[in-house]
């Protein structure tokens, strides 16, 4: 028989571990809509850094020189978050630039992304 005060301890866990998932969630919602991470994402370790990408042949800025979320590296490829078009990509380290970096960069109010992604729509 299990005791009582392990059957709550186990069952406070858990509801803990499922906060923490949901808190998770609607910070990654939040960073998709407005490129900006919340505090709890930022506490588990996401960075919200952004780059200009140039081309690593002529140091010219790529996508219009717009800003892209650096997510990550993977297998010799930056993984990036086009905030604009709300897509996700991969693009070579061999072939690209990392040109102005800013970590957590401050937002107008009402900033939201998928501008780019509403136009194209239309």
């Amino acid at each position: 028989m299990v005791a009582p005060g392990r059957l709550n301890g186990g069952l406070t866990g858990v509801g803990l571990g499922f906060l923490l998932i949901l808190g998770l969630v609607e910070g990654a919602i939040e960073v998709q809509n407005s490129g900006q991470a919340n505090e709890l994402l930022n506490a588990v370790g996401f960075q919200d850094q952004w780059a200009v990408l140039r081309n690593a042949e002529d140091d010219k800025p790529l996508y219009d020189g717009r800003w892209m979320m650096l997510l990550g590296e993977s297998d010799g490829t930056y993984v990036l978050y086009d905030c604009d078009k709300l897509e996700t990509f991969r693009r070579p380290m061999e072939t690209t630039n990392l040109g102005r970096i800013e970590l957590q960069p401050a937002r107008e109010a009402d900033f939201t992304c998928g501008g780019l992604a509403q136009q194209e729509a239309s």
